[in-house]
C-alpha cells in the first residue's frame, strides 16, 4: 500500500464530504475537508 494509493481512496471516499468537524483548543467548528491530502 502506498501513500498515493491511500490519498487516492480517501478521495474516493469523502467525495461527497464538503466539511468535516474538529475539535481544538477553542472548541469545535466545520472546516473544508482536504480530500486525497493529510491533516496540515
Amino acid at each position: 500500500m502506498t501513500k498515493g494509493l491511500i490519498h487516492e481512496l480517501h478521495t474516493i471516499l469523502t467525495r461527497h464530504q464538503e466539511t468535516t468537524t474538529t475539535v481544538d483548543q477553542f472548541g469545535n467548528r466545520e472546516v473544508r475537508l482536504l480530500k486525497g491530502q493529510f491533516k496540515e
